[in-house]
Protein backbone atom coordinates (compact mmCIF):
# COMPACT_ATOMS: atom_id res chain seq x y z
CA UNK A 1 0.00 0.00 0.00
CA UNK A 2 2.75 2.23 1.24
CA UNK A 3 4.30 1.61 -2.94
CA UNK A 4 0.66 2.70 -4.07
CA UNK A 5 0.22 5.92 -2.41
CA UNK A 6 3.08 7.03 -3.90
CA UNK A 7 1.85 7.75 -7.14
CA UNK A 8 -1.99 8.72 -6.05
CA UNK A 9 -2.02 12.72 -5.82
CA UNK A 10 -4.86 14.79 -5.48
CA UNK A 11 -6.47 15.12 -8.73
CA UNK A 12 -9.10 17.86 -7.62
CA UNK A 13 -6.67 20.63 -6.97
CA UNK A 14 -4.91 22.27 -9.91
CA UNK A 15 -1.19 22.16 -10.78
CA UNK A 16 0.05 25.78 -10.09
CA UNK A 17 3.97 25.11 -10.22
CA UNK A 18 5.01 22.85 -12.84
CA UNK A 19 8.60 23.10 -12.69
CA UNK A 20 9.12 21.11 -9.36
CA UNK A 21 9.47 17.42 -10.93
CA UNK A 22 11.06 15.99 -7.58
CA UNK A 23 8.86 13.34 -6.58
CA UNK A 24 8.81 13.56 -2.91
CA UNK A 25 7.83 10.34 -1.06
CA UNK A 26 4.31 10.09 0.32
CA UNK A 27 3.02 8.07 3.37
CA UNK A 28 -0.37 9.96 4.64
CA UNK A 29 -2.11 11.69 2.09
CA UNK A 30 -3.56 15.07 4.14
CA UNK A 31 -6.74 15.21 3.10
CA UNK A 32 -7.53 11.67 4.21
CA UNK A 33 -6.83 12.10 7.79
CA UNK A 34 -9.97 13.46 8.77
CA UNK A 35 -12.20 10.20 7.22
CA UNK A 36 -9.08 8.10 8.78
CA UNK A 37 -9.61 9.48 12.51
CA UNK A 38 -13.43 9.28 11.78
CA UNK A 39 -12.93 5.45 11.24
CA UNK A 40 -10.86 4.91 13.80
CA UNK A 41 -13.00 6.48 16.55
CA UNK A 42 -15.93 4.21 14.74
CA UNK A 43 -14.58 1.16 14.60
CA UNK A 44 -12.02 0.87 17.90
CA UNK A 45 -15.50 1.21 20.27
CA UNK A 46 -16.86 -1.86 17.69
CA UNK A 47 -13.60 -4.05 18.13
CA UNK A 48 -12.97 -3.67 21.94
CA UNK A 49 -16.24 -4.70 22.71
CA UNK A 50 -16.30 -7.98 19.89
CA UNK A 51 -12.51 -8.75 21.60
CA UNK A 52 -14.58 -8.56 24.97
CA UNK A 53 -17.66 -10.41 24.10
CA UNK A 54 -15.22 -13.38 22.58
CA UNK A 55 -13.02 -13.47 25.62
CA UNK A 56 -16.70 -13.73 27.88
CA UNK A 57 -17.68 -16.57 25.80
CA UNK A 58 -14.45 -18.46 25.74
CA UNK A 59 -14.00 -18.29 29.68
CA UNK A 60 -17.36 -19.44 29.86
CA UNK A 61 -16.91 -22.53 26.92
CA UNK A 62 -20.23 -21.53 25.64
CA UNK A 63 -20.48 -22.34 21.66
CA UNK A 64 -22.32 -19.78 20.69
CA UNK A 65 -21.79 -17.70 17.15
CA UNK A 66 -20.93 -14.56 18.00
CA UNK A 67 -20.42 -12.97 14.73
CA UNK A 68 -24.47 -12.93 14.97
CA UNK A 69 -24.47 -10.72 17.64
CA UNK A 70 -22.92 -7.87 15.24
CA UNK A 71 -24.93 -8.99 12.56
CA UNK A 72 -28.06 -8.47 15.00
CA UNK A 73 -26.99 -5.22 16.37
CA UNK A 74 -26.13 -3.61 12.71
CA UNK A 75 -30.05 -4.52 11.81
CA UNK A 76 -31.37 -3.26 15.20
CA UNK A 77 -29.49 0.12 14.75
CA UNK A 78 -30.34 0.53 10.96
CA UNK A 79 -34.16 -0.08 12.02
CA UNK A 80 -33.77 2.49 14.90
CA UNK A 81 -32.22 5.23 12.53
CA UNK A 82 -34.58 4.59 9.90
CA UNK A 83 -37.86 4.73 12.18
CA UNK A 84 -35.93 7.77 13.96
CA UNK A 85 -35.10 9.69 11.07
CA UNK A 86 -37.14 13.10 12.08
CA UNK A 87 -35.69 12.65 15.70
CA UNK A 88 -32.15 12.90 14.37
CA UNK A 89 -33.32 15.51 11.63
CA UNK A 90 -34.99 17.72 13.97
CA UNK A 91 -32.36 17.46 16.34
CA UNK A 92 -29.28 18.58 13.68
CA UNK A 93 -31.75 21.35 11.87
CA UNK A 94 -34.45 22.72 14.49
CA UNK A 95 -35.04 25.69 12.88
CA UNK A 96 -35.66 24.18 8.93
CA UNK A 97 -37.21 21.06 9.52
CA UNK A 98 -40.89 20.92 10.49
Amino acid sequence: MIILIQFIGNRAKPVVNVKNNKHSLKIIQKDALPVAAIICLMSIPYFATQADIVSCVAERHLHIAIGSYFLIYAIVLFIIRISLKSLFLAALLPTTYH
